[in-house]
């Protein structure tokens, strides 16, 4: 949702003032091709875990805060941070819609 909101293309009359802001993985880095195969495993392991009714939605939203942590304090990569976000927010979200499905 972050990716949506920034990346909406800024209004024809004041085109110069805010730039579209695009968080992408930059897949010639090796850091970025990294951490976006631990964000993959922590994400198919919570829809794992989902699937077989085993709620451990917290614990891997744990994990995707530990990785923003990660990128922001160790690897000073802001765009990774962002990524890791959206992933903690796509993990709420799964198990919200998982949780009125359920009830």
């Amino acid at each position: 949702m972050i990716n949506q909101i920034l990346a909406v293309e800024q209004s024809v009359c004041n085109p110069v003032l805010t730039p579209t802001i695009k968080w992408e993985f930059d897949l010639t880095n090796q850091q970025h091709l990294d951490m976006r195969r631990l964000m993959a495993d922590v994400y198919q392991r919570n829809a794992a875990s989902l699937s077989k009714c085993n709620n451990r939605s917290d614990y891997y939203s744990g994990m995707a805060y530990c990785l923003s942590r990660v990128a922001k304090d160790v690897l000073k990569d802001n765009t990774l941070r962002i990524l890791c976000l959206d992933l903690l927010e796509a993990i709420g979200l799964q198990d919200t819609l998982h949780f009125e499905l359920r009830s």
